[in-house]
């Protein structure tokens, strides 16, 4: 499970993106040497679960309740979200390249849904954002 050697750990770290939930239940952890990511109880630090998310798992967020746990898949392009009570993927969002860090906002109706791809940050579609 553990790469035998200190030039196979990315970013030298095993675990490179850990996050405690808002709640403090549960700290989930992306283990950038494998494919999955592991849920464990805040208080007890006993193993919630441990699920598959895909290849070299980078950087966690949470929902803003603590529910759910955000996982950037860089190789992959795509965010995978993991249920903190389960340690189970429920759901995948595709991101394109390098989905780095992940943040969760609430961002005005007007900046969703609106059909239009950006391909330029200023092209006045986040101005509320940048304002």
């Amino acid at each position: 499970m553990w790469p035998d050697s200190e030039d196979k750990y990315p970013l030298q770290s095993t675990l490179h993106g850990t996050e405690v939930s808002p709640d403090e239940q549960c700290i989930c952890a992306a283990c950038t040497t494998g494919t999955y990511a592991a849920v464990t109880d805040h208080e007890s630090f006993e193993t919630v679960g441990i699920t598959d998310v895909g290849t070299y798992p980078y950087r966690v967020s949470n929902a803003p309740g603590g529910d759910h746990a955000f996982v950037s898949i860089e190789n992959e392009k795509r965010i995978s979200i993991t249920e903190c009570e389960t340690a189970e993927k429920v759901a995948t969002i595709p991101t394109g390249d390098f989905p780095m860090v992940t943040q969760v906002v609430d961002a005005p109706e007007a900046a969703l849904g609106t059909g239009r791809e950006v391909t330029d940050p200023d092209d006045g579609l986040f101005d509320w954002l940048f304002g």
